[in-house]
C-alpha cells in the first residue's frame, strides 16, 4: 500500500470516528431530554395520585360504603 492510499483511508477512517461522535452527541442530548420529560410525567402523575388519593379519603369520610374506602375488593 502506498502512502497516499494509507493516509485516504485513515482520514476516512478520521471522519467516520467523527460522524459516530457527532450521533452519539445527538442521541446522548435526545436521551436526556427523554429522561427529563420522563420524569416531569412521573412528578405530574405522583401530584394527582396524591390530590386523588386526598379527595377518595375525603370521600370515604362522606360515604363510607366499601366502595369509597376501598374494602369492597
Amino acid at each position: 500500500m502506498d502512502t497516499t492510499t494509507t493516509l485516504d483511508i485513515s482520514t476516512a477512517a478520521l471522519k467516520r470516528a467523527q460522524k459516530l461522535r457527532d450521533e452519539n452527541d445527538r442521541f446522548t442530548k435526545q436521551a436526556a431530554a427523554e429522561l427529563a420529560r420522563a420524569r416531569e410525567l412521573i412528578s405530574d402523575i405522583a401530584e394527582l395520585m396524591h390530590s386523588r388519593g386526598v379527595e377518595a379519603s375525603s370521600n370515604a369520610r362522606k360515604w363510607p360504603s366499601s366502595r369509597w374506602n376501598g374494602q369492597g375488593r
